[in-house]
C-alpha cells in the first residue's frame, strides 16, 4: 500500500515541473484543482472493476435509507446462509418488478418480501483534500500578550506598549492603546470565559443563559494551556503541548508536520479563519520560534500502487506550468501520456482479474 499526503503530491508536482517559486496567491486555485483531479481519477477507479474503495452495508428491511456517504452503488445482493451472495437487479424505470429494487430520493425499496439480509456494496464519497501552506517564520522579539489576528497581521503587547505586526511588510509597528484589538471572547454567538486556574470554560448569552462547556474542550488527563477562538473554530493547546482544532464542537488533532512523521507541538496564540490565504494561526513551536501557519490538515491518501499518485502529480505539474506561463513539452505531453497509460492500464488489469472471478457462479463476501 502506498501512502501520500496532499503536501507530498504538491511537492512532487513542483519537482516534475521544475517550478519551485510558485505564486501561492493562487493557493486556493491549486487545492481546488487538486480536488478536481482527485475526484476525476477517483471516479474512474469507482467505475472500473477495482474493489479498492468499496464499502459494504447490510440491511434487514425491505425499505431503508441508503448510507449518507454513498457515491456510487457497485452491487446489490442477498446474503445467503452459506456466506455467498445472490445479486438483485434494479427494476426498469417506471416499473415495479417482483424481486427487483428501485431507489427514490435515496430510499431503497425492495419489491417483494426479502427473506435474507440485503448487502449494498458501494463507493463512498471522495474525501475533500486539504493541504497546509508552508509556514512563514515571524522574526520579532517574543510578545508578552497576543491580541487579535487579522488577515494582514496580528496585535500584541511588549514592555507595556502596544504593537501590530504586518504579514505584508514583515515589520512590527507601535500603535496606541485605542488601536489595539484584544483576543476574541465570543464563540458561536456566545461570550466565553476561560479560567485556566480552575480549568473551566463558561459560555453565556447574558447572565441567565450560562452553560458549562468545560467537558467539550477538556479531556480528563490533560489541562488546557491556552484556547483562542475564531468562529466557527476553536484552537486548544493542552498541557502536553498537543494542539486540537475544534470545528464547532468536533475536535481534530492539528498536525501540519504529519508528512514528516513528527507531531506538531507548541502553542497557538491567536487565530483568524476568514481569509483566503489558507493561513490561519500564529503558532509558537517547541523551540520558541513564531510562525504564521495553516490550521488545515495535510490529507493522507492511500492506494495500492503509485500509478494514481504519479498521474495526479503530472496533472498538477501541468497546472503549475500554466500558472507560471512556462513551457515543458516533456511534462505536458510525453510524461503525461506515460502516467495516464500506466493508471488506466492498471484499471484494465483489475477488470481482467475481476472478470475471471465473476465467472464463478457462487462468490463469497470478502
Amino acid at each position: 500500500m502506498i501512502t501520500k499526503t496532499a503536501g507530498e503530491l504538491i511537492e512532487g508536482a513542483k519537482a516534475k515541473a521544475g517550478v519551485f517559486n510558485c505564486d501561492f496567491l493562487n493557493f486556493l486555485t491549486l487545492t481546488n484543482e487538486l480536488n478536481n483531479a482527485y475526484r476525476e481519477v477517483y471516479t474512474e477507479v469507482a467505475r472500473s472493476d477495482s474493489d479498492y474503495f468499496v464499502k459494504g452495508a447490510i440491511f434487514n428491511d425491505k425499505d431503508f435509507e441508503l448510507p449518507c456517504d454513498l457515491f456510487m452503488i457497485k452491487t446489490v445482493a442477498f446474503i445467503n446462509t452459506d456466506g455467498t451472495w445472490s445479486q438483485i437487479q434494479p427494476s426498469p424505470v417506471n416499473q415495479s418488478i417482483e424481486g427487483h429494487y428501485r431507489i427514490e430520493d435515496r430510499i431503497f425499496h425492495y419489491i417483494g418480501v426479502p427473506n435474507r439480509p440485503i448487502l449494498i456494496r458501494y463507493i463512498p464519497t471522495p474525501q475533500t483534500i486539504t493541504c497546509p501552506r508552508e509556514s512563514e517564520e515571524i522574526n520579532i522579539d517574543k510578545p508578552e500578550e497576543y491580541g487579535a489576528m487579522t488577515e494582514k497581521g496580528f496585535y500584541f503587547t511588549r514592555n507595556e506598549k502596544y504593537w501590530y505586526y504586518s504579514f505584508e511588510s514583515l515589520q512590527e509597528e507601535e500603535i496606541t492603546e485605542e488601536e489595539y484589538k484584544g483576543q476574541r471572547t465570543t464563540y458561536l454567538g456566545k461570550t466565553i470565559t476561560v479560567d485556566y486556574e480552575e480549568q473551566t470554560i463558561i459560555a453565556n448569552e447574558g447572565e441567565e443563559d450560562e452553560e458549562d462547556w468545560t467537558n467539550i474542550f477538556k479531556p480528563e488527563d490533560l489541562d488546557i494551556k491556552f484556547i483562542t477562538f475564531s468562529s466557527p473554530y476553536a484552537f486548544v493547546t493542552y498541557s502536553d503541548n498537543s494542539i486540537w482544532v475544534f470545528s464547532q464542537f468536533n475536535g481534530t488533532k492539528w498536525n501540519i508536520k504529519q508528512s514528516t512523521g513528527h507531531a506538531t507541538l507548541g502553542i497557538i496564540h491567536t487565530a483568524w479563519t476568514n481569509d483566503r490565504t489558507l493561513f490561519g494561526v500564529v503558532y509558537e513551536d517547541e523551540d520558541g520560534y513564531l510562525w504564521r501557519a495553516s490550521f488545515v490538515p495535510d490529507t493522507v491518501m492511500n492506494y495500492p500502487s503509485n500509478a494514481l499518485f504519479n498521474y495526479l502529480e503530472v496533472i498538477l505539474a501541468r497546472l503549475f506550468l500554466a500558472m507560471n506561463g512556462m513551457e515543458n513539452a516533456y511534462v505536458q505531453k510525453e510524461l503525461y501520456e506515460q502516467v495516464k497509460f500506466q493508471f488506466y492500464n492498471e484499471l484494465k488489469l483489475d477488470h481482467n482479474a475481476v472478470g475471471r472471478i465473476r465467472n464463478v457462479v457462487r462468490r463469497r463476501i470478502q
